[in-house]
């Protein structure tokens, strides 16, 4: 880690702490290719859809890896919902377009962040690192500038593990926000789509369920 936290570091930190949110997609960038994606690219976002994709290369061709969403450090519990939700359509949008696979995102507010995982199965965004059902909740995030091993150790997870295993997709999402806040030229049209995939395909699971918990109640 000592080769990280130096004089660049330093210099990108107070950039992403004391600037626009833009300037904040350069720290970590910096911090990934230093870290753990070394030998992976990164994809400029189109700022409607996810500022940063992370791809490594699949058996053919660069595959999307890691789904990044950044805020400013001064972000308010409004800003980290809205980064939290963009997050969310990103990964929705990602998963519809290949065949409702989960996949994995992160958020970011300055140089804080918090690492995610998404299954159609789910309704949000299910807490990776840190665990933890807070819903746009600062205090669990991890500063980079203490907590950088802890990312390192998770993004390295990530990296071995591009396709987020069934173990993890069990743990409980954190909940929806009822009325999340988008920019004017956002859209959430592939939210509305893996919900009505999920509906569809979960449907007989849960008749069967509310069938078996119906019969051992009439036994009883």
């Amino acid at each position: 880690m000592s080769r990280i936290w130096n004089q660049v570091f330093d210099h990108l930190r107070h950039q992403a702490e004391f600037n626009p949110e833009w300037r904040t997609t350069p720290l970590w960038e910096y911090f990934f290719n230093k870290s753990t994606f070394a030998h992976d690219r990164f994809i400029e976002g189109d700022r409607r859809r996810v500022d940063l994709v992370v791809e490594t290369m699949g058996i053919r061709e660069w595959e999307p890896l890691l789904f990044v969403e950044a805020k400013r450090t001064m972000a308010s519990v409004d800003d980290i919902t809205t980064v939290e939700f963009q997050a969310f359509t990103a990964a929705c949008a990602c998963s519809v377009q290949n065949k409702f696979r989960p996949v994995w995102a992160m958020t970011i507010v300055g140089s804080k962040a918090r690492l995610w995982t998404y299954s159609f199965e789910s309704d949000y965004l299910i807490p990776f690192e840190p665990k933890g059902q807070g819903l746009s909740t600062l205090g669990e995030y991890l500063e980079l500038s203490t907590d950088g091993q802890r990312i390192v150790n998770a993004l390295g997870y990530i990296e071995r593990n591009p396709i987020p295993p069934d173990h993890l997709l069990k743990a409980p999402s954190t909940p929806r926000p009822a009325n999340p806040q988008l920019p004017p030229d956002w859209h959430a049209d592939e939210v509305d789509m893996a919900d009505e995939y999920r509906m569809v395909t979960l449907r007989p699971a849960l008749q069967s369920s509310i069938m078996a918990k119906m019969t051992c109640k009439k036994w009883k």
